[in-house]
This record gives structure tokens, C-alpha cells and sequence, in this order.
């Protein structure tokens, strides 16, 4: 399938891309920056992998947590920059990506990629249960470049599915899905953690904690010192951990706003009431839950789900 942004009126074109967007790598939110969309999205398939080759002109694409958690995440997404200059931050990973560069993302964690002018981009999906099957502690490769010279590989194999014609036929393109994911696993295959060992534990004692507080958000009385006992670490080092971003305080704010603002997108909690779901993402007070929820959203909880209500 072939889309292109021009074929829509200009008043329609950003929201028709986000649409196409959506419908063909997930969910994300795309900032234009000052110009009206310009670009083209093309899908094939190789084998059992879905591709799509996406050139545009945009600012950045955003995939916020509230967007992991609204769409599935059984996939990784493998993306090869074919033209233009593009950065990544991703999994406490900053990446510079040129022509001919590749890098594995985690569908399952927010990440932002900033565009310098018009970019070109494959992106491949690739199904975590594949890449566990090949690439044990492919977790520990997401968002960082896949060594040289496997890029130019991969590069040429995933490119051939949108030749111009047949493309990749049926015969074989299981064959070179299979490739794709072990050439992804041999060009990992000797290369170390460049993180200091110190540093890698705390990143995943930081992802252990955020875990436990995604999952007990519920809890009214979710206090540093119940996260740190159920958690296994000291108070002193659990605030550590979030010395260099949000505040542990801050991050729970969020995190259980978030989950607010993806219940009212939910259409099995329509009849569920903006308080009592407050309520049940720990929040014990409405009239600050108002508060923090236009902070983060810009709008008051009632319009921000009137709005996705009449989208949905």
C-alpha cells in the first residue's frame, strides 16, 4: 500500500498522516513543527515481518508512555535510515542516525526520534518472541546502533521488499525473515555493554522499581519507604535512582495521570465516572487531580475525555 500526504487538503493533512501513522507502525504522536506535512508511507511485508518506509518532513515522532500503554507491544521496531539525519533518545541511550545506520527500539518504552529536514526511514516490526528466540538479552541492545557491517546486509535485504514489481515474493520471504532477525543477532553477537557495570545495575534496579510502581499505582499509600521494602533497596537509593530526572514523587504524578488519561480512552470505561477512576490510579483528592491533570495535558480531565470520546 502507497499513501502520500498530498493527496490530502492541507486543513485535513495532519491529522490524515497521524491516521496512516497509526494505522501502519502504532501509536505515536507526530509534531510538524512550522510546515503542513510533506511525505509518503509505503508497506510490504517480508515473510511474517511488516515494513513500512516512511519519508517525510516533521519536527519528531514521540511515543509517550500513555501511547506504550494504549497499543501493543509484542514487537520490536527495527529501523534503518536510508536518507537524512535523525536522533534518538531511548532507553537512557542518545543515537546520532545516518544514512546506512540501524537500531532496535522497544515498542514496550517511550522513546523520541528528532528529524533534521526531510528523512527517509524503513521501519520492520519484528516480534519479540522471534528475537528472544535468536538474540538472548536482545533488552540490552534497544536503542543503540547495530555494529557495522551488518547494517549494509540488512539494509539491502529489507530494501528489496519495496523494489518496484514483486518486490519480496512468498517463497522466500520467510526465508530472508529469518535472516533479518540473525543478522541481528550476529552483528550483537560479540559486542559488549559499553555502561560501566555500576551503572547497568542501577538502570535496572531504575526499570525494577518503575515496574513495581506501574503496577501497585492503586495504592494510596504508595510512599518511598513502601517502594524501597518491596523493592528490596534503601530509601537513599531509590531517591539515587531518580536524582537525574523527574523526582520519584513527580514520576508517580505522572505516571498515575497518565494512566488516567488512558482509562478515558478506554471505551469498556465509559461508564465509569472521571472520579472514580482517579481513585482507583491512586489519586485522593479531586479537585488536585484536576490540577495535575491539566498540567500535564493542558486541558481540564472532563474536555481531555469529551475529546477522545467523540474521536473513538
Amino acid at each position: 500500500m502507497y499513501f502520500a500526504a498530498s493527496d490530502f487538503t492541507l486543513p485535513n493533512r495532519q491529522n490524515a498522516w497521524r491516521d496512516i501513522v497509526h494505522a501502519t507502525c502504532g501509536q505515536f504522536t507526530t509534531h510538524f513543527g512550522s510546515n503542513a506535512p510533506n511525505g509518503t508511507i509505503e508497506t510490504a511485508r517480508i515473510g511474517a515481518l511488516a515494513c513500512a518506509k516512511i519519508s517525510q518532513s516533521v519536527e519528531r515522532v514521540c511515543r509517550a508512555r500513555t501511547e506504550v500503554m494504549a497499543d501493543e507491544t509484542g514487537h520490536c521496531y527495527l529501523v534503518l535510515q536510508t536518507a537524512g539525519r535523525s536522533k534518538l533518545i531511548h532507553d537512557d541511550n542518545s543515537v546520532d542516525l545516518a544514512p546506512g545506520d540501524a537500531v532496535l527500539i522497544d515498542s514496550a518504552a517511550p522513546f523520541e526520534m528528532s528529524m533534521a529536514g526531510h528523512t527517509s526511514q524503513i521501519c520492520v516490526h519484528v516480534p519479540k518472541d522471534r528475537l528472544s528466540a535468536e538474540m538472548s538479552g536482545w533488552e540490552k541492545r534497544v536503542g543503540r546502533k547495530l555494529p557495522t557491517p551488518n547494517d549494509f546486509l540488512l539494509q539491502s535485504i529489507i530494501t528489496a521488499a519495496f523494489t518496484p514489481g514483486d518486490g519480496v515474493d512468498e517463497g522466500s520471504g520467510e526465508v530472508l525473515a529469518n535472516a533479518v532477525i540473525g543478522l541481528l543477532s550476529q552483528g550483537w553477537r560479540n559486542v559488549d555493554d559499553p555502561k560501566p557495570a555500576s551503572q547497568r545495575y542501577a538502570s535496572r534496579r531504575l526499570r525494577h522499581v518503575r515496574n513495581f510502581i506501574l503496577n501497585n499505582l492503586s495504592e494510596g499509600d504508595l510512599s518511598p519507604k513502601m517502594i524501597a521494602r518491596a523493592t528490596a533497596i534503601s530509601e537513599r537509593q531509590l531517591h539515587r535512582l531518580f536524582s537525574s530526572g523527574p523526582s520519584l514523587s513527580q514520576w508517580i504524578r505522572q505516571a498515575r495521570v497518565e494512566r488516567c488519561a488512558a482509562d478515558f480512552r478506554d471505551p469498556s470505561l465509559y461508564d465509569r465516572s472521571i472520579t472514580e477512576i482517579a481513585y482507583a490510579r491512586g489519586f485522593n483528592d479531586s479537585a488536585h487531580f484536576s490540577r495535575v491533570f491539566r498540567d500535564a495535558f493542558g486541558v481540564p480531565p472532563r474536555e481531555y475525555r469529551k475529546q477522545v470520546t467523540y474521536k473513538s
